[in-house]
């Protein structure tokens, strides 16, 4: 939270491509210039690749035995409590799974992002009927996972299903997970492998698909679909191209004050979605549109920033492929100095002895050479 008090020396002291987003968060300036912001989060690229982090820690449910605990002196590490979890206690939803209440999905676009939490959770709802039963039907329960996702909450379980535990019967919770992902649609991103190399090397570039709930489709990067557009500093407004486009020049056919983008997370895929219905493009039968990802530095790293975007995993590849090298080099090294160590003693020790033995040698009067004296 120390960051937020200084962000020219915190958080826009590192690369442009690891510095959080401002579309999400207000800034102040002071006197100095000193900027701070009372309500920002740091990007998942400022707190793994710039501070080497993986855990953000909050207190949940405290005990009453721990209430004497000194909880501000563990302030530094470990957030207070409710901090980076805000439970929605105002969403509703029918026997099916959809939401009749607590969907962030406002039509004042301006308004989201003062509305929309970074921690928001649905709790379990009252009056939903969770399948705990063995015989208990889960699919309105993915129905409801899947909709409080695409209306920016959390979802969050807390009950058993099925009457089973994971160790008993993953399938229910594996189920579960599925239906909070929003990106990626089943099966993807796909790793094709048609017979002719050069044209599996054009499926490096994902479309959204209107027909699929918006879910993400790897398509052949050569080939003319529609672009989506970001407004600039407003990640919730989005437009899509006038015409086909292959996805290297996208960007260029964005409108002004646009970008050629990808969404950031559910609420912006469902805004997005959304644009595409209302745009009535013609989509041709295949409902795809390009989206700003793509894993063409490097296959199965999809990366952002067009066709030109490199992986940020190779340099730490590299260094770590730099550090085995050094672990590998560094014995080898030593062992053979040791080696020309040991091979120079035993040569001079060898001449050395050789050289005693010759002035130990001695002819006899019988014309034989002795070692020593004889006798």
């Amino acid at each position: 939270m120390s960051d937020r008090l200084n962000l020219n020396a915190s958080w826009y002291a590192v690369a442009d491509g690891y510095r959080p987003v401002e579309d999400y968060y207000h800034t102040t300036s002071d006197q100095n210039g000193i900027i701070s912001t009372q309500g920002g989060w740091p990007s998942e690229s400022y707190v793994e690749f710039s501070k080497g982090k993986r855990l953000l820690l909050g207190w949940g449910t405290v005990d009453p035995q721990l209430s004497g605990y000194n909880f501000s002196g563990d302030s530094g590490t470990v957030f207070p409590n409710g901090y980076i979890q805000d439970f929605s206690t105002n969403v509703s939803a029918d026997s099916s799974g959809d939401l009749t209440r607590g969907c962030f999905m406002l039509n004042n676009i301006g308004d989201v992002s003062q509305v929309n939490s970074s921690w928001a959770a649905d709790a379990t709802l009252p009056g939903f009927d969770y399948p705990t039963s063995a015989s208990a039907n889960i699919v309105p329960l993915l129905n409801l996972t899947t909709n409080t996702t695409n209306c920016g909450t959390s979802p969050y379980l807390n009950v058993t299903l099925l009457n089973s535990t994971a160790h008993e019967n993953y399938r229910p919770y594996q189920n579960y997970s599925y239906a909070t992902i929003w990106s990626w649609a089943p099966n993807e991103p796909r790793d094709y492998s048609p017979s002719d190399a050069s044209s599996e090397s054009l499926f490096r570039c994902a479309t959204t698909n209107i027909d699929l709930s918006g879910r993400w489709v790897v398509a052949d990067c050569s080939q003319y679909y529609y672009a989506a557009c970001r407004a600039n500093g407003q990640p919730y407004n989005w437009s899509i191209t006038n015409y086909p486009i292959s996805y290297s020049y996208a960007n260029q056919a964005c409108p002004d004050n646009y970008a050629f983008a990808a969404p950031r997370t559910a609420l912006e895929n469902s805004y997005l979605s959304q644009a595409m219905r209302e745009s009535r493009r013609e989509y041709d039968g295949h409902g795809a549109c390009w989206v700003d990802f793509n894993d063409l530095d490097t296959s199965g790293c999809w990366v952002t920033g067009g066709p030109n975007a490199t992986c940020p995993y190779n340099q730490s590849s590299s260094q770590a492929d730099y550090l085995k090298r050094r672990v590998i080099l560094v014995p080898t090294v030593a062992a053979i100095i040791v080696l020309i160590i040991t091979a120079l003693t035993i040569f001079v020790k060898a001449a050395g002895n050789r050289k005693t033995r010759k002035r130990n040698r001695k002819r006899a009067d019988n014309g034989i050479t002795y070692e020593g004296i004889p006798s």
